[in-house]
C-alpha cells in the first residue's frame, strides 16, 4: 500500500513539474512574440520618420501576419489591447506605402 502512495505521489509531483515548465515554456513563447511585434513596430516608426517606404511596407506586412497567426497568444500577454484594431492600423500603413 505504501508503494502505491509513494508511487502516486511521485507521479503527481512529476505532472505538476511537468505542467509548471509547460506554463513556463508558453510564457516564453508568448513574450518573445510580443517582443518580435514590438521592434517591428518601432521599425515601422522609424521608417515613418524617415520616410522609408519600404521599411514601412515590409514590416506593416510582418506585424500583420504576425498579429494574425498568433491572436490568442498576443491576447493572453496583453489582453487590453485591441488587436483587430492595431492590424487595421497597420493595413492602412500596407496600402500607403506598398507598391502596388
Amino acid at each position: 500500500m505504501n508503494s502505491i502512495f509513494a508511487s502516486l505521489t511521485l507521479a503527481t509531483f512529476y505532472f505538476i513539474d511537468f505542467s509548471s515548465e509547460n506554463i513556463n515554456l508558453t510564457t516564453i513563447i508568448n513574450r518573445n512574440l510580443k517582443k518580435r511585434l514590438d521592434a517591428s513596430m518601432e521599425r515601422i516608426e522609424d521608417g515613418i520618420s524617415t520616410y522609408n517606404k519600404d521599411i514601412i511596407c515590409h514590416e506593416s506586412n510582418y506585424s500583420i501576419k504576425l498579429i494574425k497567426k498568433n491572436l490568442v497568444q498576443l491576447k493572453k500577454v496583453e489582453p487590453y489591447y485591441d488587436w483587430q484594431e492595431i492590424e487595421e492600423i497597420l493595413k492602412i500603413n500596407r496600402n500607403k506605402y506598398c507598391k502596388n
